[in-house]
């Protein structure tokens, strides 16, 4: 009689800890990761002014809200701009948005582009992302290559 109390116990007690740690499991874990940014389209307009649109990717699991975008640019090895931006930006979790930005290159950068018509150009985004929301600042990195799109002369992806 004793050991099949004993048995009833051990099994009772067996039960009653699975359920109470089944009880504890279920909830979802969030998490927060860097922003990407990458460059999704380069325009050359007429008065060499360059339009970016700069592609802003929050692979989190949480939206954010984007405060300051503070990135150098380097196109073909050399420092093209100062991207500062202040977009104020909600990007949903596992999406991207796109922020456009406009500047005016310098001649060196000027012939890259020419020289770059049919070949392409490399580039370099390399600086910080602020959100507000969740509030952190992340050091971003990114290394491409822009081709010209066909029949779009000075349009490059």
């Amino acid at each position: 009689m004793t050991q099949k109390l004993w048995n009833n116990a051990t099994r009772l007690s067996l039960l009653l800890a699975v359920a109470l740690l089944a009880a504890c499991g279920g909830r979802e874990i969030k998490r927060v990761n860097p922003p990407q940014v990458s460059i999704q389209k380069l325009q050359l307009q007429s008065g060499r002014h360059i339009v970016l649109d700069l592609r802003v990717h929050n692979h989190s699991d949480v939206p954010m809200r984007i405060a300051n975008i503070d990135l150098a640019l380097q196109l073909a090895s050399r420092e093209a701009s100062q991207i500062a931006l202040s977009p104020d930006l909600n990007v949903s979790p596992h999406t991207a948005e796109i922020v456009a930005y406009r500047f005016q290159p310098d001649d060196e950068i000027a012939a890259a582009f020419e020289r770059a018509l049919t070949a392409g150009i490399t580039y370099r985004l390399r600086g910080e992302v602020r959100s507000s929301e969740p509030r952190r600042t992340d050091t971003v990195e990114y290394d491409g290559r822009l081709n010209p799109v066909p029949g779009m002369p000075g349009e490059f992806r």
